[in-house]
């Protein structure tokens, strides 16, 4: 690499602000040492100084990373109404979620007032299984909403790892979704948008216990009313996904009320243990018949470890008819609960008195340590290994429970 492009790079550095002075004035002399941007730039990776991104963006030229009081670290995904990035806030090591309103809806009055509303909306909404607005602003004639910055994978890319999901697992990720999604009819909202993609789970693995957090509230609104003069939904325009919207949403979503969302996120859990969605076709005139003139193949035909009566309630929940689907979040909380494994069991015990559990644990403890006596005298050390890790991860779980 040619020193001039070494030199244009740590140009485009000092101008970008990105390190401190006393870190600019460590990087190599390139007028002597003729060091290659390949491994300046690597250096200053593996130092954790500058970020992959920020690399790519300044060979390219780009020096502005600052927004407001946050450094921009990285690209988490992009969309039509914004990018979302991964930032740090100025002066100290917390990382956030910023999405940013695309430059190109910036004159869009619909669109611009849908972002608004998101702003609004998360900010209005306090519960942990509900994604936490912690700042927002308006820079350049564009806006910006501030938020935590979830680690794991959505429920989508959960299931194409997986391919096929625990039905506990999933059945605890959707009961949590519901109680979050509790909280926003409590607070006379809908969400209007509820896929896999928009809940963030995570967990080390499937064996371990989910959490999870609702994301995008870009198409939320309040029940029978509008947020600034408008409600997004025009005469011939829809809003939602297609493949999870209720039939009254396509038809008008003036009309839908929280059974909408109790309808998409029947269609999630459909999706999710079946790994097929509940209405296929190959174009949206196809999808939208097979919606509103037929059912989906039952799920424990599909999938024999579902049990009939989880089942049915996916069927009850995806009624075109709304009468006829659970009339609360709440109430699919309730039925999921016996199918939930991981999360009965967790509540089951931070269910009881601190001096019963207390001596519940102890109790096990000790006949769990008799046990791997016994069991170490003819099994391999590392299966006892893994049953102390099992009741220390138990035990810990409890433990977080009770604090919070």
């Amino acid at each position: 690499m040619s020193r001039e492009t070494s030199e244009a790079f740590i140009a485009a550095l000092q101008k970008s602000r990105l390190l401190t002075d006393e870190q600019l004035g460590q990087l190599p002399d390139t007028d002597r040492n003729r060091a290659s941007l390949s491994a300046l730039t690597r250096e200053l990776t593996e130092l954790d100084w500058l970020t992959p991104w920020q690399v790519h963006q300044l060979r390219s030229g780009h020096t502005n990373f600052r927004l407001g009081k946050y450094t921009l670290l990285d690209v988490l995904g992009r969309g039509k109404m914004g990018v979302v990035y991964k930032a740090r806030r100025a002066g100290s090591r917390q990382l956030v979620a910023v999405k940013v309103m695309a430059s190109g809806i910036a004159n869009d009055k619909r669109k611009s007032a849908r972002f608004r509303r998101e702003i609004r909306l998360v900010s209005s909404l306090k519960d942990p299984r509900i994604v936490s607005a912690l700042d927002a602003g308006h820079t350049g004639g564009r806006y910006f909403l501030v938020t935590e910055l979830i680690p794991g994978w959505n429920l989508l890319q959960w299931l194409e790892r997986e391919r096929v999901l625990p039905v506990g697992w999933v059945c605890e990720c959707v009961r949590q979704a519901s109680i979050g999604l509790q909280h926003i009819h409590e607070r006379e909202l809908i969400h209007r948008d509820l896929k896999p993609s928009n809940l963030m789970v995570t967990a080390d693995s499937v064996f371990e216990t989910p959490h999870v957090r609702i994301l995008d509230l870009g198409l939320g609104r309040f029940v029978g009313g509008t947020i600034e003069g408008d409600d997004l939904t025009c005469a011939g325009h829809t809003v939602g996904t297609l493949d999870y919207m209720a039939p009254e949403q396509i038809k008008s979503g003036r009309d839908a009320d929280i059974r909408a969302d109790i309808y998409s996120l029947g269609c999630t859990l459909y999706q999710s243990l079946s790994g097929r969605l509940p209405f296929e076709g190959t174009d949206v005139g196809s999808k939208l018949i097979a919606k509103m003139t037929t059912e989906p193949p039952a799920l424990d035909a599909l999938r024999k470890d579902v049990p009939h009566d989880l089942a049915n309630l996916v069927v009850r929940m995806m009624r075109r008819e709304r009468e006829q689907r659970p009339s609360t979040p709440e109430e699919v909380s309730d039925v999921l609960q016996p199918f939930a494994i991981l999360g009965r069991i967790e509540e089951s015990v931070s269910a009881s008195t601190p001096s019963i559990a207390s001596d519940f644990f102890d109790s096990v403890e000790s006949m769990h340590e008799c046990h791997l006596t016994r069991r170490q005298r003819t099994q391999p050390e590392g299966l006892a290994q893994r049953i102390s890790a099992w009741f220390n991860r138990v035990r810990t779980n409890w433990r977080v429970g009770r604090a919070s």
